[in-house]
């Protein structure tokens, strides 16, 4: 049936222009309206630290940032346009965090404005099927659901995971191009698609997804699969070799830092019953905008068998085989679910990294395509009732905006957010635990963080970081031999943490064990040779000892590595009168 036959008699109100670009302009404001809440949060406890506030390559545009940038696996990725990204808003407002979050939602506002292009050119390779009334409703309503959903404020909120919304724009804008190059075929345009990838693997290594996703939309709706066989696989070489090449990447950053955690997820076996449940996991996450957690943790038998398991492998297989039935009469079930799949298989876990189950950020964009599919359901129901079409967009838009503005509100503060995960995560979790312990110790309450602390060493004793922190709070208390224990059982846990090693150094100052301090010191800045803690606490070693000339050398370069550090000026300045005005039977 045309276009034509399906269209009552002039344009519909969903047709006109001011309509379609005033509601667009409407759903951009709504979401901008719920994460309004962003500008007064904090950084936070995750990796925020180690990407931005601890870390001076980001703090300059000369040739030696730059060469880290492309050259790093900091954080465990290959990530050189994040580390361009977060280094122009150091540039803009130093590390005041609410520079940050704006640039992120400014991305996130321009991928939710890609997210209804995309939409509405994939929906109107299918107008022959059905009409056009629905496109524009459908279109919307992907767009406000991608825009408005809490579950993407992680991806939003975190500072440190602008890749993320960066990768997503890349990948996004890589797509229209490309559905631009089906209508005319010119190579400058494959071209751009093709550049627009691989700015997409430099922001996130999850975009490696893109060349199967290509040949899904070309298998439908673009029909290709029959017609132009002999020219969309060779066209597709250059895509899958530089996905090949940003993979090997990632593998080995995860190795070189340590990332890679095969043993704690348990066997091979619980990580694929543990990738079907995370399938089913973010569909359900997606569809009930609750309870949302910054960490899943493993269940601690790690049982591949249970009835919950079962239950996900079963319903994953039972979609898959209904995909796979009606794939000539409804070949959208098969494209919308497979790109579900494909676009989150780098991050089911089947190699893990880090010790989560899951994470609210890898659905940022592989929901797209369930969400892609249900709009346009809902879309060609309700083309024709304007009034139930904009009380069911009102309501979605007013639900999942209020979640998301409380979820906003989560990421306020490192205490805000790992409070929340400890009551929307039922199982006991050393992670959570941990994160509220060192937030407690900051804070100078240390009764409450050494409950915590205790309770992560419980679950497990294995976790270096748990040991350190409560080795810095004995220190604090006056049990400087407690302390220096901890510790000591943090860097036999973690040899190559730098940290560590460098609050070991001033425990053994306070126990006057000199030589030992020292020699931990000179480890520390040799694992860490940018850390001018790691350099202040060996010049208070040497000058214990007396050794006023490698004393001030440390302080030297811990002041040129923060020179905003006063107390580190101090113990310079300190130091150097000591060598001006030397006293008797001293170095």
């Amino acid at each position: 049936m045309s276009d034509t036959a399906e269209k009552p008699n002039g344009p519909s109100f969903m047709d006109k222009v001011e309509v379609k670009w005033g509601s667009v302009l409407l759903v951009l404001l709504a979401v901008g309206l719920s994460y309004a809440p962003l500008g007064r949060n904090d950084f936070v406890n995750l990796d925020d630290g180690d990407a931005i506030l601890n870390n001076p390559h980001i703090r300059s545009w000369g040739p030696e940032s730059f060469h880290w940038m492309f050259t790093t696996f900091h954080l465990g990725n290959w990530i050189p346009l994040t580390w361009l990204s977060l280094s122009l808003d150091y540039q803009l407002g130093k590390l005041d965090p609410a520079y940050y979050h704006w640039h992120s939602l400014a991305l996130h506002l321009l991928n939710t404005l890609l997210v209804f292009l995309l939409a509405e050119k994939l929906y109107r390779r299918v107008t022959t099927l059905s009409g056009s009334d629905w496109i524009f409703p459908s279109s919307l309503l992907t767009m406000l659901f991608f825009g408005l959903h809490p579950i993407h404020v992680e991806s939003v909120a975190w500072a440190a995971e602008r890749k993320d919304v960066l990768y997503a724009f890349f990948f996004l804008a890589s797509l229209l191009v490309y559905l631009s190059y089906i209508s005319d075929k010119k190579p400058l345009k494959l071209g751009l698609c093709l550049a627009l990838f691989l700015f997409a693997l430099m922001a996130k290594p999850m975009a490696v997804s893109l060349p199967v996703v290509l040949l899904i939309l070309d298998v439908w709706p673009l029909g290709r699969w029959s017609r132009e066989m002999n020219r969309m696989i060779p066209e597709k070489i250059p895509f899958f070799m530089m996905a090949l090449g940003a993979s090997v990447l990632a593998y080995q950053a995860q190795l070189v830092t340590g990332a890679v955690n095969n043993l704690q997820a348990g066997s091979f076996l619980f990580r694929v019953s543990n990738a079907f449940h995370s399938l089913v996991f973010y569909i359900w996450k997606t569809l009930v905008p609750m309870s949302y957690s910054v960490f899943y943790p493993f269940p601690p038998a790690k049982n591949p068998f249970t009835a919950e398991n079962l239950a996900c492998l079963l319903l994953v297989a039972s979609v898959a085989v209904v995909c796979f039935l009606l794939r000539r009469q409804q070949p959208w079930l098969a494209a919308a679910f497979g790109f579900h799949f494909v676009a989150v298989l780098p991050v089911l876990g089947l190699i893990q990294v880090g010790s989560q189950a899951a994470a609210d950020r890898y659905t940022y964009l592989p929901t797209l395509g369930p969400v892609l599919l249900a709009a346009a359901w809902v879309g060609r129901r309700l083309a024709g009732d304007r009034a139930l079409f904009l009380s069911l967009a009102a309501i979605l838009a007013a639900v999942l905006g209020f979640q998301t503005w409380r979820q906003v509100g989560v990421w306020e503060t490192p205490l805000s957010l790992w409070q929340n995960a400890a009551r929307n995560v039922s199982e006991p979790s050393e992670v959570i635990a941990l994160n509220l312990g060192e937030i407690y110790q900051k804070a100078g309450r240390y009764p409450e963080a050494l409950q915590f602390l205790n309770t992560s060493i419980r679950l497990n004793p294995n976790l270096s970081d748990a040991h350190a922190t409560k080795g810095l709070i004995l220190m604090d208390q006056g049990d400087y031999a407690g302390g220096a224990g901890e510790l000591q059982t943090a860097v036999n846990l973690s040899p190559q943490k730098s940290v560590h090693r460098a609050h070991l150094c001033l425990a053994l100052i306070r126990l006057n064990r000199l030589e030992e301090a020292v020699t931990q010191g000179l480890e520390a800045v040799r694992l860490d040779p940018l850390s001018p803690t790691a350099y202040d606490n060996l010049g208070v070693a040497y000058g214990q000892e007396k050794d006023w000339a490698k004393s001030a050398e440390a302080f030297q370069k811990a002041v040129e590595l923060e020179p905003g550090d006063l107390s580190f000026r101090k113990n310079l300045e300190t130091v150097r009168s000591q060598i001006a005005n030397p006293s008797p039977g001293k170095k």
